[in-house]
């Protein structure tokens, strides 16, 4: 009999709970707090404008702290849900017809919100920010996901596919290095 049968049947129900569904709720718990944490700082206390694409945090806490809980098809949806009902009214959701949707606090009028977001987006700051945030969860990402370096690495060992850097970040280093020319 399913859970809604038992319920409906007056039966007790009994909780099936294992250690491994603790474990994930435990840091899917750790990690909400995390980025609660940072929505209480960054958005409502220091009235910053943010994209829904920091849940791209809420998902690098989770494969730094807990790989085997980290799901990479998260949906934003569930996060946005979970952060309306945890600050209520305090937060503010709109969603631009070309970009991510915004996050900002309740207190801040909505044409102070896109102003914000579009000044951040097109200041150098910015631009550096976002990108330096880019490239640290990629670097992060390949070194969690690469095998150990055997030291001192051999030539056949630089030359093989498990040492290819990812493109973005062979991109900006090229980048980088022709940007004199």
């Amino acid at each position: 009999m399913n859970l809604a049968g038992r319920c409906m049947s007056g039966k007790k129900i009994v909780s099936t709970t294992t250690t491994e569904e603790k474990q994930v709720q435990e840091a899917y718990a750790k990690s909400f707090t995390y980025i609660c944490e940072y929505i209480t700082k960054q958005i409502i206390e220091n009235s910053n404008v943010e994209r829904m694409t920091m849940i791209k945090r809420y998902l690098q806490y989770i494969k730094s702290h807990y790989p085997d809980f980290y799901n990479p098809n998260y949906k934003t949806y569930k996060l946005k849900a979970k952060l309306w009902k945890h600050f209520g009214g305090r937060i503010q959701f709109w969603q631009p017809n070309y970009k991510s949707e915004l996050v900002y606090p309740n207190e801040l009028p909505k044409g102070a919100a896109v102003e914000t977001a579009f000044e951040v987006a097109c200041s150098e700051e910015g631009r550096l920010k976002e990108a330096a945030f880019m490239l640290r969860r990629l670097i992060l990402d390949f070194f969690n996901d690469s095998q150990p370096l055997p030291w001192p690495p051999s030539s056949a060992y630089l030359l093989s596919k498990q040492s290819e850097l990812p493109s973005l970040l062979i991109h900006f280093i090229m980048s980088y290095l022709l940007s004199g020319n």
